[in-house]
């Protein structure tokens, strides 16, 4: 079998960071097949960054599905569920980035069109297969009788992330272009919430909605992971202005999960715990046992911090290895 050739649609800071030097990587089996951007002078940049002819550069994703892709990478800074299901409809495979759409009906839309054209749609809860995570999984499912799970995530700027990569960004889209995508997000968060129109959204409300969509959904997924869908939500709280998430999750056989996810810009480290606590009433009707994993992100340069986080430390301080590659996603935030 030949090389896959992908196609990126939106080519923003996560295509540049992320997807296009992994799939430059790898590129005994992956190729660059196109790129989709609504900005001509990015485009030619990463054009030529990256080596992909003039032919192959879209400011409509939809010519780009028209060629010989084999699959694409989505992940534009609006609505991801157009360009999914167009593909999807074109045969093309979906690797779709967070958040995979803002509505249920959206949602329900894009797996309805991956499944009648018969293509795999993933969405990239990329987490859930890094090392660190896979380590704590199998602690975790060790474990009996699990009746607590506390889930914090302190977020600083995205910045401080972004800043150690080289990320193109240019001023020639129309001003009416992105204020036309902006008003058709807050559209899509009037819907998903209930509200009768986009005016009608508390500020705080929709920041609240998009923080969850656009990172602590990372959080949800990795519970869902150890423990599956949870049976109901006991309680939610929005605080700090829409900045702050607190809520308590009910997943059956009186399980419950808090988890909490505050916005903290004036953080120069990234501290994200996640701990699961258990009693083993079956064996000594007691005793707890703790399973803590903390990853201490320091503003230093990559090679220094990937040293910091290989060890992810257990009650015997067993370590567990992240890798060597730079472009791999340490950053909570998209």
């Amino acid at each position: 079998m030949g090389r896959l050739k992908i196609g990126v649609i939106g080519c923003g800071a996560i295509a540049q960071i992320q997807h296009l030097p992994h799939l430059r990587e790898l590129d005994t089996e992956f190729e660059i097949g196109g790129l989709a951007d609504l900005s001509p002078k990015l485009l030619d940049t990463l054009g030529t960054d990256y080596g992909v002819p003039a032919e192959r550069r879209f400011i409509d994703y939809h010519d780009m599905l028209q060629t010989d892709i084999d699959g694409v990478i989505v992940c534009p800074s609006v609505s991801h569920a157009p360009p999914t299901i167009a593909a999807a409809e074109r045969g093309k495979h979906v690797f779709v980035e967070k958040p995979m759409c803002t509505t249920v009906r959206e949602a329900e839309a894009m797996v309805a069109a991956a499944a009648k054209a018969g293509v795999v749609l993933m969405v990239a809860y990329m987490k859930r297969h890094e090392p660190a995570y896979r380590f704590a999984q199998e602690r975790v499912r060790a474990m009996s009788d699990v009746r607590f799970i506390q889930l914090n995530h302190l977020h600083p700027d995205n910045s401080l992330h972004t800043s150690e990569f080289k990320v193109h960004r240019f001023d020639d889209l129309p001003r009416h272009v992105l204020e036309e995508g902006r008003q058709r997000e807050r559209a899509l968060v009037a819907e998903a919430l209930d509200y009768a129109d986009a005016a009608s959204v508390p500020e705080r409300i929709a920041r609240a909605y998009n923080l969850i969509l656009g990172s602590m959904i990372h959080d949800i997924g990795n519970l869902h992971g150890l423990f599956g869908p949870p049976q109901r939500v006991v309680s939610a709280e929005i605080w700090q202005d829409g900045r702050a998430v607190s809520t308590l999750l009910d997943y059956g056989d009186e399980r419950r999960a808090v988890a909490s996810w505050v916005d903290l810009p004036e953080l120069w480290n990234l501290f994200l715990t996640r701990t699961a606590v258990i009693r083993d009433v079956a064996r000594d009707g007691c005793r707890s046992n703790t399973l803590a994993a903390r990853v201490l992100l320091a503003r230093q340069p990559v090679q220094a911090r990937t040293a910091t986080l290989r060890a992810v430390h257990s009650q015997r301080s067993t370590s567990a290895h992240f890798g060597p590659r730079r472009h791999r996603r340490y950053s909570a935030g998209r």
